[in-house]
């Protein structure tokens, strides 16, 4: 029978290396430590037992047990003291003993893995590493020594890390790593340790007089920041992280750098696979997905995003020789995930994507074989792609089942990450977020539908790990209760309401908001027996519909109205809890509804529920464009022929302040029958206050005595020709008629049952207003194109 192994010898310490051949026990730590003739610049045998001790224990617990000891005893004071001995004062380099670092490695454990019945000896700590770096300022041979020792600079960050009160110290050591080391990883490891105190000016002044001289030299400018994001991402605080560091980075000159990288592989003065171009990529991958507003702006400020498409087209076309394919690989899911990040949150981002020619692209790499790719090239074209665009997945419709099954397989997963491919995660709440943004297509919405993207939606909010994945299904299914053909069929699914019923009683205020969109949607205004509280209150002649990006404009409007004389509600002002229904209240209560159309206004399903709200009202409707942009379908469809303002800069001219008011007055004139205004001044569009302009007489129109005048030109005016053949009055057959007058019977087939005279004037003046509506509008909705389109073109303008 085997005989059990002897008991282990009296006073050893927890977690034993196997195999040492002198054991550090409780009895040998308490013998040295009572040696008061100790040399500290000599002994090394001990000490190093004790660190090899500490490195070759094989658990946390275990080395925190084995440093509990060694405190207890008294051992890690006395290390603290032998090193003010060894290195104060400094006087030689030659003078300095290979005990320092194994001193400051033993520290360096403690300092991590100490409990807090250790916070006097870390404060002790603390207290040398500040003495330590003061002395390194007045010796050459000790910031050196400070400079090139890994372990004191990890000692110092950690102490910074753990006490956010002892940064001083990591100023001065930023200090002297700037003028004597030239590692990058030393001074990102600085960088990242600044990142974790509490942010202020001094944090981003620290970093930027870190940063700024390596920005030129892009190796080192590109490796310093990704070795710094590297760092980061591995922290649990991530994302607060990324955000200090991106507003951190603008006190650098790390965009120019970042520019002038994209600019040579776009020019292809660099290869594909260049490392610090890797780098660049690689730490844009992570800080744009928590970048601030600031850092975006400053992007779109800069050529980057022309340079992100010329890059892209190098991906997207015929493969490269290229030395690494892994890194070739990562290159392009990095390209695409910053397209992502940046277009899905920053408008400005997104259009100059879009103008930069990045669609097709996109497009032929929705089609890519590897499923990491493709999966990014969908959600860039959903992100970036205008409603009319995104019906290349209607084309497609593979990518949208695609796209589904990716996100119920990460639904089915612990992590709610999908995997795919060999290096493709995607995390269950972006591919909502990529769904949702396919379904601004009226198209796609039906298509999603017919996939049972529902099934979908409802196993998210039963299984959803946080708040923000049930947001984002709900925002899915508020954006898919916009398609009329499919809207009994999400009404009639009880299962599914049930539970987005139940949703209500836990959600923020985020989600109630996206609730009551739904419920707006799908079943309409709440009755509630009168108006809701918080609505508008009365009547009133103008609401001004607009996004809170446009806020600053719709007060110029509102301003310019007032003192006008005319009675004006916005939301800003008298909007309660429940938005919508009080949104429904504003549009009943008002005669005319001014739309502040904008991207944002039209991507905002609160703004298209207003909107459509107001036209099904039949209220009259005058649009004013906040920013030239492409209109999607229901949008052109609600502003038709009717006038709008250009509203692109920050104020309105003289002349179109009297457009804008005289449009306005006319809509209220032709439903009351009489001139509700009491002034005929049009309001001085300055802020300052002073006498407002006179309307010139300029002949006015039919109606009462005080009218504001039409001034409008001419070339706004909606009249028709009465010898163009074709007017409001002219029947079925006359249209019909005028049709094969212009040898366009193919055309009249495409109109169905919608034509009539008013649509072909309306048309006219659409093209008039809008020549890129008209179009699109023949192109999209009546399949005019080619031939068939040159002459119907020819045939509009003869009218």
């Amino acid at each position: 029978m085997a005989q059990p192994p002897p008991p282990p010898p009296p006073g050893l310490l927890p977690g034993k290396p196997k195999g040492a051949e002198n054991e550090v026990t409780g009895q040998s730590i308490k013998e040295f430590v009572k040696n008061e003739d100790i040399d500290w610049a000599r002994e090394q045998h001990f000490l190093r037992k004790v660190k090899t001790h500490i490195r070759k224990l094989p658990e946390p617990s275990l080395i925190r047990s084995f440093i509990s000891e060694l405190h207890a005893l008294g051992f890690i004071r006395r290390v603290i003291d032998g090193l003010r001995q060894i290195l104060f004062p400094f006087p030689t380099k030659e003078g300095l003993s290979p005990n320092a670092e194994v001193m400051f490695d033993i520290l360096v454990s403690f300092n991590k893995y100490a409990d807090d019945s250790a916070l006097g000896e870390k404060e002790s700590l603390e207290s040398f590493v500040q003495e330590l770096i003061t002395h390194a300022k007045n010796s050459v041979h000790l910031r050196q020594f400070v400079a090139d020792k890994k372990t004191i600079v990890g000692l110092a960050f950690k102490v910074a890390i753990r006490n956010p009160s002892a940064c001083p110290p990591l100023v001065d050591l930023a200090e002297l790593l700037t003028s004597e080391t030239k590692d990058p990883w030393y001074l990102a490891a600085l960088c990242t340790a600044i990142l974790r105190c509490p942010p202020d000016t001094e944090q981003y002044r620290l970093i930027e007089k870190i940063l700024t001289p390596r920005m030129e030299d892009s190796f080192r400018g590109a490796a310093i920041v990704n070795a710094i994001t590297n760092n980061v991402i591995t922290k649990d605080d991530r994302k607060i992280l990324l955000n200090n560091l991106s507003a951190a980075l603008l006190r650098s000159d790390y965009i120019p750098l970042a520019v002038r990288l994209w600019g040579e592989v776009a020019s292809k003065e660099r290869p594909v696979d260049d490392f610090p171009f890797y780098s660049c990529v690689s730490s844009l991958w992570s800080i744009t997905d928590c970048a601030t507003e600031q850092f975006l702006e400053k992007l779109t400020s800069s050529p980057f995003f022309d340079l992100v498409v010329k890059v892209l087209s190098r991906f997207a076309g015929t493969e490269e020789p290229v030395e690494n394919e892994v890194m070739y690989h990562k290159q392009t899911q990095g390209v695409l995930v910053i397209m992502w990040n940046c277009a899905r949150v920053n408008q400005v981002a997104r259009k100059q994507l879009y103008n930069a020619g990045s669609i097709p692209l996109l497009s032929e790499m929705s089609k890519n074989e590897d499923p990491v790719i493709r999966c990014l090239a969908v959600k860039c074209l959903a992100a970036i792609g205008d409603s009319d665009e995104k019906q290349i997945f209607a084309t497609t419709s593979s990518n949208i089942e695609f796209l589904l099954d990716l996100a119920r397989k990460a639904l089915e997963l612990p992590s709610h990450l999908a995997q795919f491919g060999e290096f493709g995660t995607e995390s269950l709440e972006e591919l909502l977020d990529g769904l949702e943004r396919i379904a601004l297509n009226d198209v796609n919405k039906r298509l999603l539908i017919e996939a049972d993207a529902l099934s979908l939606i409802e196993g998210v909010l039963k299984d959803a790990q946080n708040a923000t994945e049930k947001r984002r299904a709900l925002e899915l299914l508020w954006a898919l209760s916009f398609c009329e053909e499919k809207k009994s069929e999400i009404i009639h699914r009880f299962s599914l309401l049930q539970i987005v019923m139940a949703v209500e009683s836990e959600a923020d205020k985020e989600t109630k908001a996206v609730l009551e969109g739904i419920e707006w949607e799908l079943f309409g205004k709440k009755d509630k027996g009168g108006k809701s509280e918080g609505g508008s209150q009365g009547h009133q002649q103008v609401m001004i519909s607009y996004n809170w990006g446009s806020k600053h404009k719709a007060k110029v409007l509102k301003r310019i109205l007032d003192q006008s004389g005319f009675d004006v509600w916005i939301d800003d002002e008298k909007m309660g809890d429940d938005i919508l229904d009080s949104m429904a209240d504003g549009v009943e209560s008002s005669d005319v509804v001014v739309i502040c159309a904008s991207e944002s206004y039209q991507r905002s399903k609160n703004c298209k529920g207003e909107a459509r709200f107001a036209y099904d009202s039949d209220k009259p409707i005058v649009p004013v464009l906040m920013e030239d942009f492409s209109r999607e379908k229901w949008l052109r469809f609600i502003m038709g022929t009717k006038l709008y303002i250009p509203f692109y800069d920050e104020e309105l001219s003289t002349e179109q302040v009297r457009q804008f008011v005289n449009i306005v007055n006319r809509k209220i004139v032709s439903l009351k029958g009489s001139n509700p205004t009491p002034r005929t001044a049009v309001p001085d569009v300055d802020s300052s206050p002073g006498p407002q302009t006179a309307v010139p007489d300029v002949g006015s129109s039919p109606g009462p005595q005080n009218a504001v005048p039409d001034v409008v030109s001419d070339s706004l005016k909606e009249t028709a020709n009465p010898k163009a053949g074709l007017s409001e009055d002219s029947d079925a057959d006359q249209v019909e008629q005028w049709f094969v007058d212009n040898k366009m019977e193919k055309v009249l087939e495409r109109f169905g049952e919608d034509l009539d005279a008013s649509l072909i004037l309306q048309l006219k003046q659409m093209k008039r207003c809008s020549s890129a509506d008209y179009y699109s509008t023949l192109r999209d909705d009546y399949s005019i194109k080619g031939g068939e389109l040159l002459r119907f073109d020819k045939a509009i303008d003869r009218l």
